[in-house]
């Protein structure tokens, strides 16, 4: 025991030396972990974030889980009003229709809004400029906020809808979000079309049976309770397609919902991918790194070696570059991950237009981090520092 406290201190000093020897070589390493782990954090710990943005836009503006078309959706309606894990449903009518904004012809929606100038409770609307519709007023209209944006539309401007017969005058009241068009979508098929090719405007529902020639509204919305779990929502979907339901349209099919969906996966995949190149690049860096300060120090090996040194404090030496050198990156590349991933978010959310931004810090995502710092000098440290504690002591 005597004896090996003088031999870890020799190393303990000699480990100190290598490091300031090879700053240059093992900070590069350090640096490449950094990159890879601030990365990770900041991508991961963003896709997170996006998630629970979407989800509190929808939690806000009461997204429907299930839209059921019909002739007549009320009777869709009154059949799971008072079913177990129905929150709320609501009725409207909905309707493709051409419209001219600023000159341009185009296909539009038409989305019916309750007469009475309140909230529908379901799929409501959150007037960002101007306000909704009031109560009798037929000829208002609200205009979703991509729509406005593209068109260059404010509060008072005027656009035209077209009934079959003729063309009717809508003032635009307001400038909405909606979580059915968090991506403006038309259907799923038509995801990425340009965007001066659909507008979505919302009118009171009286206005959009008069211009579709609906004499009774053709969707019932449905939202769930929280918690409900698949099997409830199959019933649901079986009652109403009992009740006479044409087609059922769950939120997982939701040209908006879908779309975001997709690119979410698309950025988790990255964001697990990319910061792997990174660490792979160290751990091939600090891998040749150690393996060329073995085969140079050969002889100081196999003295310490000669002169008592256990060979588990030789691999616990040479591990110890990779694994001071990974580690320290992993520490700083947490820090930044942190930092940068409220910039990330935001930036994410503000160029999709999403209402909500949700901005957290996840602590599996910082341990996860942390780990990967670790594991990548283990491992790229484990067969060089091996490999040294197998050096003949007779080779001193």
């Amino acid at each position: 025991m005597r004896h090996e406290r003088p031999v870890r201190h020799v190393l303990l000093t000699k480990t100190r030396r290598d490091l300031r020897r090879r700053l240059a070589q093992f900070a590069a390493v350090t640096v490449t972990v950094m990159l890879g782990v601030t990365l990770f954090v900041a991508s991961y710990d963003a896709y997170l974030n996006l998630d629970a943005s979407y989800e509190r836009t929808y939690s806000r503006l009461h997204f429907a889980d299930l839209v059921a078309t019909a002739p007549d959706a009320r009777t869709l309606a009154d059949r799971v009003r008072t079913a177990d894990g129905v929150a709320a449903v609501t009725t409207r009518t909905q309707a493709d229709l051409p419209l001219t904004i600023g000159g341009l012809k185009l296909d539009g929606r038409v989305i019916g809004l309750p007469d009475s100038g309140k909230a529908p409770a379901v799929d409501r609307i959150d007037v960002t400029d101007g306000r909704a519709p009031a109560a009798g007023d037929t000829s208002g209209a609200v205009m979703e906020q991509h729509a406005a944006k593209t068109f260059h539309i404010k509060p008072g401007d005027r656009v035209s809808a077209y009934d079959g017969r003729t063309w009717h005058t809508l003032t635009v009241r307001g400038i909405a979000e909606s979580p059915e068009y968090l991506w403006p979508a038309r259907n799923r098929q038509e995801a990425l079309a340009d965007p001066h090719s659909f507008a979505a405007l919302y009118v009171p529902e009286s206005t959009a049976r008069a211009l579709s020639g609906a004499a009774s509204p053709g969707q019932a919305l449905v939202r769930f309770a929280p918690h409900t779990g698949s099997a409830t929502a199959d019933r649901i979907t079986g009652e109403l397609r009992a009740a006479g339901a044409v087609h059922v349209e769950p939120r997982a099919d939701q040209p908006s919902n879908s779309t975001l969906a997709e690119d979410l996966a698309g950025f988790k995949e990255i964001a697990v991918a990319f910061p792997l190149l990174f660490l792979s690049a160290a751990g091939v860096a600090a891998y040749v790194l150690i393996t060329r300060l073995v085969l140079a120090e050969r002889r100081i090996i196999g003295t310490l070696l000669a002169a008592g040194a256990r060979r588990g404090a030789v691999v616990r030496h040479y591990l110890s570059h990779a694994v001071v050198s990974a580690t320290a990156g992993a520490v700083v590349g947490v820090v930044l991950g942190a930092v940068a991933t409220s910039a990330m978010t935001r930036a994410y959310t503000s160029a999709l237009g999403i209402p909500d931004t949700v901005v957290g810090q996840h602590v599996p995502t910082t341990l996860l981090g942390l780990a990967f710092g670790v594991v990548v000098g283990l491992v790229a440290g484990g067969a060089p520092a091996i490999a040294a504690a197998r050096t003949a002591p007779a080779e001193a």
